[in-house]
């Protein structure tokens, strides 16, 4: 019987290999079983491309159907449900636990604007630093400025009103560089693709932001 620490070996194998680089990327992809979205053979490794993209029928693009991303991802988990798989053999259950550790990761990756515009840029090769410092001085300023503003939500006459607002405000700067980030992918030279990473790490820090956003929600609500 394939155990948990199993499940957890090829999980840390993936995310492992995953954040390395493109190349590494890439080697990982060809050890994973391959899917289709048709009925295989019990345990069989199913066929599909090493496309993110392709393994759900969407078409390459930071915008995407996210209702249909949904839709194929809970179709794909049905087929490998572990409830197919009692009377299988050790060799059949590891193959539907990597199987299901594919369809995991790779739904987890499209279905937020970041980790998707970043697996775009690894599918173009380019490598993403692990370092997100970032030398513009104005939006290190204006991440000073919007820090600055949260901290002082609680002191006002309508701490709510106040947080949504900045809600508002830095969905809105997220979105103009999501706009930024197509421009950039879309051009795709070498020079332009320099421009989209920066615009990955700046959307890093809006994300980190949005999160402090809702625990500070989540304190004023108590």
């Amino acid at each position: 019987m394939v155990s948990i620490c199993c499940f957890e070996l090829v999980k840390e194998n993936i995310c492992q290999n995953f954040i390395i680089s493109p190349s590494a990327h890439s080697r990982y992809t060809r050890w994973l079983p391959r899917f289709s979205f048709g009925n295989p053979t019990l345990g069989e490794h199913v066929n599909h491309s090493d496309n993110y993209f392709e393994l759900f029928g969407l078409e390459p693009g930071f915008e995407l159907d996210q209702a249909k991303l949904l839709s194929q991802y809970r179709n794909l988990q049905k087929e490998l449900h572990p409830d197919r798989f009692v009377q299988a053999d050790d060799h059949q259950k590891l193959v539907a636990v990597q199987n299901t550790a594919l369809v995991n990761e790779a739904f987890q990756t499209l279905k937020t604007p970041t980790s998707r515009a970043e697996y775009l840029l690894q599918q173009s090769g380019v490598e993403i630093p692990r370092d997100t410092t970032i030398s513009d001085p104005m939006f290190l300023l204006s991440q000073m400025e919007l820090r600055e503003t949260m901290a002082d939500i609680s002191d006002h006459a309508d701490p709510e009103e106040s947080l949504e607002n900045l809600r508002t405000e830095v969905d809105q700067l997220s979105d103009g560089i999501k706009q930024a980030f197509v421009q950039h992918w879309t051009k795709g030279c070498e020079a332009e693709l320099k421009q989209a990473v920066l615009c990955v790490q700046k959307l890093k820090f809006y994300d980190k932001l949005s999160v402090e956003l809702n625990h500070l929600e989540e304190q004023l609500l108590d």
